[in-house]
Formats: C-alpha cells, sequence, structure tokens
C-alpha cells in the first residue's frame, strides 16, 4: 500500500497542481486497502475506513468543501457504528 501511495503522490506532485498530493493518495490507496479487507471479513478494514474518513475530512475541510466534509463525517459516523457492532457481535457466544 504505501509503495503504491508513494508512486500515486509522487506522481500527483509532480505532474498536476493538486493540492494535497500525499493526503489524496493515502485515501484512494487506503480505501483500496479497506475494500480488500473488507472482502476477506477482516475486523481492520473498519479502523482503515475511520483514517480514510479522518483524512478526507480534514482534505475537503482544507479545500471549504463544507457539504463534502459533511458526507465524509457521516460515514465517519456509519464506520465508527459498524466498527462497535462487529466488536459487539465477536464478544457475544454463538
Amino acid at each position: 500500500m504505501a509503495g503504491t501511495g508513494g508512486c500515486m503522490a509522487g506522481g500527483q506532485a509532480h505532474y498536476t497542481d493538486a493540492a494535497l498530493p500525499y493526503a489524496d493518495a493515502f485515501t484512494t490507496t487506503a480505501s483500496l486497502a479497506a475494500q480488500w479487507l473488507l472482502a476477506r471479513k477482516k475486523l481492520e478494514f473498519w479502523q482503515l475506513w475511520i483514517a480514510v474518513d479522518l483524512v478526507a475530512i480534514g482534505i475537503y475541510w482544507y479545500k471549504d468543501l463544507w457539504l463534502t466534509a459533511g458526507l465524509y463525517l457521516a460515514f465517519l459516523v456509519m464506520a465508527s457504528q459498524g466498527l462497535r457492532a462487529w466488536l459487539h457481535a465477536l464478544r457475544e457466544p454463538l
């Protein structure tokens, strides 16, 4: 993930006028990794989505895209609730 993100960020920083190439590359590569973990039903995907949402909120807030930042805040709430539900389900005996 780090290698892919680094390549993406380096390309964005060099070939575009992106305002936040490293943060943007992180959200893209971490989202792909979270989807991969989700497909394998690994608990860690929730924490990765929470990290992506936090970084995305910062990106969109910085760029004055308030509604999009609000959307990612809603995603953050849903991911936090999902993590809590999965942890609760893991603690319950079958």
